[in-house]
This record gives structure tokens, sequence and C-alpha cells, in this order.
């Protein structure tokens, strides 16, 4: 069943307090348990050490379900904290739910009870976190009738019909949001870090064994959502300091933590100039290297500027900017980016090619566009014997042929290049190749094969939580 409401509260002290079991009470007023999704009442469990990490998987998919996110503040603890190796992490079950809710980019209604005083912990949650959620200090101090009133007439507005404007109609959400937030912080700032650069203070050190137990974790490889979640949970461990403060182990386990959040943030869709997103992760990327360098520690053959990805996380953003000068500028900026990668030659020269090929296609640029990915063809086969790479860049280099006109080609190399994807490729590599090759299909006049293509895709991506590809 899916829940249109999210319940996230700290209410405990409340219930052991003052026997007052609102949490309850909310879930059976508002809706009738159809509503809103509390999860002591839906689950009556008390999960062992290694169940934790699949109940904040169960807690984020319902999150994703829902539509609104109602979180009640009305504790001072951070909440119960998770088990990871058999050791207590940073993170507590609430803290995931908040993360979520950020990550997922929902409505998120917060409602204050007036004994609300966090502990320090979390009040520097809620300022890492406050891009998506609502100062506390600000919210009127509601009384515990009061509060359980305005939660049900929260989550009873919701099923309440309403009708979009024209433009909300015409440009998605996240198109919006992108556009929102290129305007509001980008144009103030080409650097935005991760968190925007703050810390959580701890009392304690970080625990390598908890980090590197999530990076050496197999379960997650092909589900971006657990992968992101997880990646919190590592970040979280090690983002106690500010990186100059930070030693050597822990610049090389953050720096790949953030690479792997990338990754994972780039198939879920995290395109925006915000601080959990892809750009952000890069940026503090670049810091983490400067501060390698200095200290000796960065490897000869990294580059201290991460150009290539850097250019790769821009023309994304660039795809969800939906006012044509704002967009050229981000490819603007990614193409020099991508020339500066190739420059630098620290990588096989087909990445950057491929990544120049699809900004020069979104500027105009097609001729060029289709000489990059010949060249990245050229050039993968020669330095890789790997099926899916050569695979991936003969779709590219197909799609690309549609806007040169040579579309019974643009068949017959992605075609190809599905083959060979079929043969190695991840799930995600091929839902994204079977998109392009569905709209290549669609020009060629061929409806059956475009349809089964696009299905084939969304099936894999939905599979995969790669909601990037979900479009």
């Amino acid at each position: 069943m899916v829940y249109p409401v999210f319940l996230s509260s700290l209410t405990s002290r409340l219930r052991d307090e003052l026997g007052e079991d609102i949490r309850s009470e909310i879930y059976w007023r508002a809706g009738g348990g159809k509503l809103v999704y509390v999860d002591d009442v839906v689950n009556t469990r008390i999960p062992s050490v290694d169940e934790h990490l699949l109940v904040a998987d169960e807690l984020l998919e319902r999150i994703r379900e829902a539509k609104l996110f109602l979180c009640l503040l009305a504790g001072e603890s951070h909440g119960s904290s998770l088990e990871v190796a058999d050791t207590h992490c940073r993170v507590s079950f609430f803290e995931i739910e908040l993360f979520a809710a950020a990550l997922f980019r929902k409505q998120i209604v917060v409602l204050r009870h007036k004994d609300f005083r966090p502990a320090p912990a979390l009040s520097q949650l809620l300022q890492i976190l406050d891009f998506a959620f609502p100062s506390w200090s600000g919210l009127p101090s509601l009384g515990t009738r009061d509060l359980v009133e305005q939660a049900v007439r929260v989550a009873e507005e919701l099923i309440s019909p309403t009708r979009n404007t024209l433009r909300e109609t015409l440009i998605s959400g996240a198109k919006r949001m992108a556009e929102a937030l290129y305007i509001g912080r980008a144009r103030r700032s080409m650097s935005l870090q991760f968190f925007e650069g703050r810390t959580i203070n701890a009392a304690s050190a970080p625990s390598q064994l908890v980090v590197d137990h999530i990076l050496n974790s197999p379960a997650t490889e092909e589900n971006y959502q657990q992968r992101l979640s997880r990646s919190w949970l590592a970040i979280r461990e090690l983002n106690t300091r500010p990186i100059a403060e930070m030693e050597p182990w822990q610049l090389e386990r953050l720096e790949r933590v953030l690479k792997g959040w990338d990754s994972a943030g780039g198939w879920y869709g995290l395109h925006a100039d915000m601080p959990m997103g892809c750009l952000a992760a890069l940026n503090s990327i670049h810091a983490i290297r400067k501060r390698r360098a200095e200290m000796a520690d960065l490897p000869k053959d990294v580059p201290v500027y991460p150009a290539s990805a850097l250019a790769s996380a821009k023309y994304n953003i660039a795809k969800h900017l939906y006012l044509p000068h704002h967009r050229r500028a981000r490819l603007v900026e990614a193409l020099r980016d991508v020339n500066l990668a190739l420059q630098d030659q620290s990588e096989p020269a087909f990445g950057p090619l491929t990544v120049r090929s699809n900004i020069q296609r979104r500027l105009g640029h097609v001729v060029d566009a289709t000489k990059d990915l010949e060249a990245a063809l050229d050039d993968v086969k020669k330095v890789s014997i790997r099926q899916d790479v050569i695979g991936a860049t003969m779709v590219e280099l197909g799609f690309t042929y549609v806007f040169t006109l040579r579309l019974r080609q643009a068949v017959s190399v992605c075609e190809e290049g599905i083959e060979r994807l079929r043969d190695e490729g991840t799930q995600t590599q091929l839902a994204r190749m079977l998109r392009k090759t569905a709209v290549v299909y669609a020009l060629n006049g061929m409806p059956r094969k475009a349809r089964a293509a696009r299905e084939e895709a969304r099936q894999r991506a939905e599979r995969a939580r790669a909601f990037d590809q979900l479009r």
C-alpha cells in the first residue's frame, strides 16, 4: 500500500513522559490509517542489529513513494542510531528520514512543539539541511493538542483537488527547481561545496571500520537509492572537521565516498546547484585533492582538478535549465572544463570526447559533435576490450548521426552497440542507451521497436532505482 504522507517525528518524550502517543493518533485520525505512513504503527517490530540497514532502505522507499513529508519536532536528541559493522554510527533513523526527504526533493511541512530544544548534534544537522527544510526557530510553537490538529489538517489537505498552473504543466518540477537553484546559488558561487562545506562536531574520531564496511559493501552495486543512503552514512561518519584538518586516511576515504555519491547521484538525477548534488560533491573532491597535494599524498596520475567529471556534471545541470541564456552559459562552462581534461591527458580520451560531443550537440554544433564521437570510438577500440564501453560509445555515435540526417546508419550503429551492451553492460547503462536507441527507431519510422526499447529501458531503470532514466 502506498501512503501519500510520511510522518517523521521526534516525539518519544511526549509518549514516555506524558503518555501521549501522537504518532498513532495522527495515523488513525488522518485518513483512517490509509493516508499517513507511521512506521511504528504499520510495522510493529524491533529490528536486530543486522536489520538496521534493511529498515533504513524501507524508510527511504516509503518516503520516495509519498507526496508529502510531514516532520514533527518535539524532542531533543538525535534519535536512535543505526549500527553498521557492529558499531553505532553517527546517523540515526530520524536523520535518514530527513536525508531522504531532502534527497528526493519532497514537499516538506515541519511543525514544532513548544518544548522543542534540539541538542547540538541535531541542531547542526538541521542547519546542514536548511536548503530543504525551513528554519525551526522561526516556526510557531504549538502545544501537543494543536500539534496533532495541525498535523491532521496538513495531511488531509493533501488529498484536496488542486489545479496546476500552465507553467507547472509545461515545465517539470525538476527543471523549475534546477533553474531556481541556478539563479539563487550558481550565479553567486561557482564552487558550491558538499553540505556547503559545513561539518557536524563529534566527541569521537571517525570510525574507519564503519567507513570501510560501507565502501566495500557489494549489496548496493546497482541500486542507486541504496548506494546514496550508504554513502550518506560514510560521509556523516567522516564529516566531523573541515577538510584542512582531516588526516590523510580520512581525505582518501572521503574522496572515494564522494566519487561514489557523484556516480550514484548522476543516475539518480541529482543535477542541480544544491548542497547534495553531483556538482557540489565534485567541488569538494577538488578541495580534497588540493589538500592531498599539499600533503604530498595525491597520486601523480590523479589531476587536482577533476575537469572531465565537472564538465559532465555541468552539462547535466544545463539540460535541466529551461531559460536558454542560462543553459548556454552552463554549457560553455562545461566545454571549458572538458577541453582542460583533453589537454591534461590524465585519462583515456574517449571519455572526455564523449562528454564534449554531448555538449557540442546541445550547443548546436552537430558536425563537431559527430567528429568527436567518431574519434572517441576509434580511441576506445584501441585502449579497451570491454564490450560495454565500446557498445555505449557506439550508441552515442548512432544517436548523434540522427542530427546529421544519417538515419539508417544511426539504426545499424545503435543496434550493434546495444548487442555489445547486452553481453557486458549494467542495467543502467543499457537503460540509458535503449532510451537513445528508441529515439533513433522513432525517427526512422519504427514505432514498435521504439516502444519496445522505451519499455525495456523503463523496467531496467526502475529496478536499479536509476530515476534519471525514467523520463
